[in-house]
This record gives C-alpha cells, sequence and structure tokens, in this order.
C-alpha cells in the first residue's frame, strides 16, 4: 500500500459502484470497488454494515485490485458511509429489466508463471506479447436493460491483474484499466458499468508495469478501450433477455483460512460464483468447463481476502503467489481445488434438482436454497 506521501498523481477517481437486483422474494447487492485491497476484516465490516442499514438479503463486496487504488484504511468509516450512500440510491432506482449473458474471447492477458521442470520463474513484464501457458481469454458480460432496451448495466467480467499503472516508486492513483473498460462502454452503447476481476491469480496483462508512467496512463486506456469495444460486441450477440424468475443463492463456509465461497443464480442460463482472493487462472477454467450452468463467472476478490490461492501443480512448484512456506500464503495445497469443487457442485446440484422437480410434478423440493 502506498503512503499520502508517495503519491505523485491523481489520474482517475476511484469509485464505489452498486447494483441492486431482485426477484419476487429476495434483492442482492453487488458492490464493486476500484480498490487494490480490503483486509478480511475490512470485507466483513463493510457487508454487515450494508446488510445491517438497508434491505438487502445478500450482497456481493468486491475490489477490482487495481494496483495504483490506493486506499487509506484509516479512512474506511468513510468508505462505508459512501458504499451505504450508493446503496441506498441503488434501492431507490428499482425498475422492471431484463437480464441476458455472452462473452467474447480476446487475448490481451497471459500466465506470468514459466513452469520449469522443478522451479518457477518470474513472467513479470511482456510487451512483446509472448506465449506462454494457456490462459481464460473469455470477456463475459451479464447486460441489464430496461424492457425498452435501454442500457442499463452491463457486468464485465475478465481475468488479467489492473497492473499497467503500478509504480511503487511514482505512484498514481488509478482505476487502471478498468476505468477506461467502463468509459469506452458508456460512450459506445451506454449504461453504466461494474467490473468484476475473474480468477487472475496468476495472469497480467500484456502491458503490466509499463514505464514510465505516463505511457503506462496511455496503455492502461487503450487495454480498457480495447475490452470495452469486445464488451459492446458480446452484448450485441446475447440472444435471449429474461424478465422474471427466481433467484437461488448458495453459500458455504469454511475455516483455515476463513472463508466464504458463494454461488449466485440469476436465471436458468446465468449464475456467478464468488471467491474471497486471488485465485490462480485454472480455477476459473475449471469452473466455467464443468458447471451445467451455460454463462458462468468466477468473481474473485469478493467478500474476503485470503490471498494468493494457488493450484496444486503450481503449490508443488512454489514461487511467487503459490510458496506455501512464505507467512503470506494463508491456504494449503488442496484449499483452491476443495474451493471450486464445492461451487462446481453447488451449481449442478441445484440444475439437477429443477431439472428432476421440472419432470416430476409431485416432487416439492425449493431448489432455490
Amino acid at each position: 500500500m502506498a503512503s499520502p506521501q508517495m503519491l505523485q498523481k491523481i489520474q482517475d477517481p476511484l469509485y464505489a459502484k452498486v447494483l441492486v437486483i431482485g426477484d419476487s422474494q429476495k434483492r442482492i447487492g453487488f458492490v464493486a470497488l476500484d480498490l487494490l485491497f480490503l483486509s478480511n476484516e475490512a470485507f466483513q465490516a463493510l457487508r454487515q454494515h450494508l446488510l445491517d442499514n438497508s434491505d438487502l438479503d445478500n450482497v456481493i463486496v468486491t475490489v477490482t485490485h487495481s494496483h495504483s487504488g490506493v486506499f487509506d484504511h484509516s479512512k474506511f468509516d468513510l468508505l462505508k458511509t459512501k458504499a451505504l450512500k450508493a446503496t441506498q440510491a441503488a434501492m431507490s432506482e428499482l425498475q422492471p429489466v431484463e437480464i441476458g449473458a455472452s462473452s467474447i474471447e480476446i487475448d490481451e492477458a497471459y500466465n506470468r508463471r514459466i513452469h520449469l521442470e522443478s522451479s518457477v520463474e518470474m513472467f513479470w513484464v511482456n510487451p512483446e506479447r509472448k506465449t506462454n501457458r494457456p490462459v481464460d481469454t473469455a470477456l463475459g458480460v451479464i447486460h441489464i436493460r430496461g424492457l425498452d432496451g435501454t442500457p442499463l448495466v452491463s457486468i464485465v467480467n475478465y481475468s488479467a491483474h489492473p497492473t499497467i499503472t503500478m509504480d511503487l516508486e511514482n505512484v498514481v492513483v488509478s482505476a487502471d484499466y478498468p476505468s477506461a473498460l467502463s468509459q469506452s462502454i458508456d460512450e459506445n452503447f451506454g449504461g453504466e458499468v461494474l467490473f468484476l476481476l475473474g480468477a487472475a491469480g496468476d495472469v497480467n496483462p500484456y502491458d503490466s508495469d509499463t514505464k514510465p508512467l505516463e505511457l503506462a496512463i496511455q496503455k492502461s486506456k487503450v487495454l480498457g478501450s480495447k475490452l470495452g469495444s469486445a464488451a459492446v460486441s458480446a452484448i450485441k450477440n446475447i440472444d435471449h433477455y429474461s424478465s422474471h424468475g427466481r433467484f437461488a443463492y448458495l453459500s458455504k463456509g469454511f475455516s483455515q483460512p476463513e472463508a466464504n465461497i458463494s454461488a449466485l443464480i440469476l436465471t436458468p442460463t446465468i449464475a456467478v460464483a464468488t471467491f474471497p482472493g486471488e485465485y490462480f487462472n485454472d480455477f476459473g477454467q475449471q469452473l466455467k468447463a464443468k458447471s451445467s450452468i451455460e454463462h458462468t463467472f468466477f468473481i474473485g476478490y469478493a467478500n474476503g481476502s485470503i490471498g494468493y490461492v494457488p493450484t496444486q501443480a503450481a503449490a508443488k512448484l512454489g514461487g511467487y503467489g503459490a510458496d506455501l512456506d512464505s507467512p503470506e500464503l494463508k491456504v494449503a495445497q488442496t484449499t483452491g481445488q476443495q474451493h471450486i469443487n464445492i461451487v462446481i457442485k453447488m451449481l449442478n446440484d441445484h440444475e439437477n434438482c429443477l431439472h428432476e422437480r421440472q419432470n416430476d410434478k409431485t416432487i416439492k423440493r425449493d431448489c432455490a436454497h
């Protein structure tokens, strides 16, 4: 974290963006903060504050993880106040909507860990766009529009560390490429944008850690514009929207480390799964491949902060983000796989329950809980 004395420039404002969506019985809040980090305790305190002071049934709090999203934790009370104000504003503007989802492939990120036979070499910068192990190149969009087709909100999900404007010597306050992404969608399509980072624990954008600072700011805008254009294309390719239904919110708590993972099913074809840390990219790929719900989104850095969560293969090799002997890592070798397996089972069991109930009208089970 940067101290105020180190700051060189405030490039763009950092936002707390809130989306509230509801069905006939529940209201769910999405809170996206343009910040690098919140402690696990801060995540829980903010989430509880919003639940205690609103009519929300559940809240998903995330950070975009911009490495230029400088935040002084001594100002946490101010953050709580602003987040609650945004939540109350969102709840005051509820209206009937339609929701749809799509995705598009865009190659703008790479795996920053080179796996050798018995060790790891870190691949921190890659402006030449050299290939390494495959990563999830899907940019996913959940689009919410008015019943007349007016664009209201786009949730954009991509798996690449917002580290283009990161500079530990000449710190800039910036939301990095998610800011330019939001601006691009607003200018070329319309509506608000929530950026939710995916499984980016070992994935960087090609222009990560660009120097000097002015060039980094330019590169972050270029990437944001590319991703924004791709998101608009994905939205235009959505072939089905739902205007009614019932949500299902499924969750499970863990200890050692303390963590909560959840799955929110918005429609029979759209689900988001939340994970409280920097999970390696393979977990996001697994979730999408094994979920029975067509559009399933991996949301990292959500409702908690347990740090890096490497795969078992990565943990065996060690290296940055996967050295289990490091005091900074709070997880075991099997933690990530355990979490992902549970969420996949949650989603698929719910889907199977719905099919059973549809095929046998005598079944009275409530699949939404």
